[in-house]
């Protein structure tokens, strides 16, 4: 069987550094705020070129982190697409917030800016932009847009680690950016583990001040309402040493990427756009029914994965009867396959042959 994922690959060259570091926190027993935690936040702040970065203990909790501290209405509306993970619109939902949901733009997997801004109004208080799968998408106009009808700006940069626009990394092009170390993500760490990036210095001020039950310089007088969302000492470890080689681990997706590009040749398979600045977290295709290929592909030993089955203005919590044409459909057409680092060549070659056979 061909595995969807196979993280092992990233690392298996460079497994005995990193237990020996984890063994150096092992023996530190600084499992919380350890120095590594600093450094590792100093990497990705200095690889994206931002002003600030935090690690956190998640994804989703950078996404509740970001809303604390960047949006101060308590009450309002947040523009999500519906076509993307739940957590991006949970986020916001667990707040106390209100969802409009929007379509994605005919034959993408986005929407359009303008639709976006077509539906912000006197009480939207928020937008969040998912780059899905690591595509990227220009994002000035929207920023400009919300900068002076006082909306904040998110990029929920989940699946878009290394992902550019005209050389400038995504998690930069907004009031605030946030990442996932989820070990299937770009850079992944041995469990869950996430970051903010900002800009601005209040933004992170605030956030540093959430991210631990609203207290920072002066520890046990919280003065305001946070979590524990810290980004624990082990994960940092793991990717402070991961990050020494992300640049390969991106290369070899992006090869694959290009090698599926140029070999798939289906009419029944519409392949992505492969475009500048992609990071190719997923490699999604459209097809006629992405069960009935699902099921092809796995009589075939070759695992694939349905990100999303069910638009998110269809789940039970959101679901307020709102109708998004394009998504809808979409959902039951899209369809990723293998394209982690380390994947073989014999193993891409057999994936682009049973893509190619495949007839309905």
């Amino acid at each position: 069987m061909i595995k969807f994922f196979d993280y092992t690959r990233s690392y298996e060259d460079i497994r005995s550094n990193i237990i020996k570091n984890i063994e150096a926190v092992i023996d530190s027993g600084k499992f919380i705020n350890g120095p590594q935690v600093g450094v590792f936040e100093q990497y990705l702040q200095n690889y994206l070129k931002a002003n600030h970065s935090l690690g956190v203990s998640s994804g989703t909790d950078a996404l509740l982190v970001a809303i604390l501290a960047s949006v101060k209405k308590k009450s309002g509306y947040f523009i999500v697409p519906s076509f993307t993970f739940t957590a991006t619109a949970m986020a916001p939902l667990r707040l106390g917030y209100d969802i409009r949901f929007v379509d994605v733009k005919e034959g993408s997997f986005s929407p359009s800016i303008q639709d976006i801004i077509n539906n912000c109004c006197k009480d939207t208080v928020g937008v969040i932009w998912p780059y899905l799968f690591g595509e990227p998408a220009d994002l000035y106009t929207l920023y400009d847009f919300c900068k002076k009808n006082d909306i904040v700006l998110i990029e929920d940069c989940a699946q878009s680690l290394g992902t550019s626009v005209n050389k400038s990394k995504v998690g930069t092009h907004s009031d605030v950016g946030c990442f996932s170390f989820f070990p299937t993500k770009n850079l992944g760490c041995f469990g869950d583990g996430g970051a903010i990036v900002t800009n601005s210095e209040k933004i992170i001020k605030d956030a540093k001040k959430i991210k631990s039950h609203g207290y920072y310089s002066e520890k046990y007088n919280s003065s305001c309402i946070g979590g524990n969302f810290r980004l624990d000492t082990i994960h940092a470890t793991v990717m402070l040493e991961i990050f020494k080689k992300f640049d390969l681990l991106l290369m070899q997706r992006k090869d694959s990427a290009y090698y599926y590009d140029c070999h798939i040749s289906n009419n029944l398979v519409k392949k992505p756009n492969f475009v500048l600045g992609h990071s190719w977290n997923q490699y999604t295709v459209v097809v006629d029914c992405n069960k009935k290929f699902k099921e092809y592909m796995k009589n075939k030993n070759i695992q694939t994965c349905i990100y999303y089955p069910t638009p998110l203005h269809k789940n039970t919590v959101f679901d307020i009867g709102t109708t998004l044409k394009h998504t809808e459909e979409l959902c039951k057409k899209v369809i990723s396959l293998p394209v982690y680092p380390g994947l073989s060549a014999d193993h891409k070659k057999k994936i682009v042959e049973a893509v190619n056979d495949y007839r309905g």
